[in-house]
């Protein structure tokens, strides 16, 4: 059988949650709480090497690149810092 290669691309809603996520530094504190969603989409491409020994199991390797269309967070900071 071989080696394949395959390709794939998808669209949907991608939607964020943050509940009270935080990064600390010196001077104050900057927390990410809220929700977002925009429209996105999806482009991957990866090989398959099907195990001869397994039918129906395949060793894959793959990448996907993920993207939004114009996601956007506010992000408050306390402390009196910029950020």
């Amino acid at each position: 059988m071989g080696l394949r290669l395959y390709v794939g691309a998808g669209l949907g809603y991608i939607w964020h949650e943050y509940d009270e996520v935080g990064v600390r530094f010196e001077g104050g504190k900057a927390v990410i709480s809220g929700d977002s969603g925009n429209w996105g989409g999806q482009a991957i491409v990866g090989l398959s090497l099907p195990i001869s020994a397994v039918p129906g199991l395949a060793m894959t390797a793959e990448y996907r690149y993920m993207m939004t269309a114009g996601q956007t967070m506010t992000i408050p900071v306390q402390g009196g810092a910029e950020f």
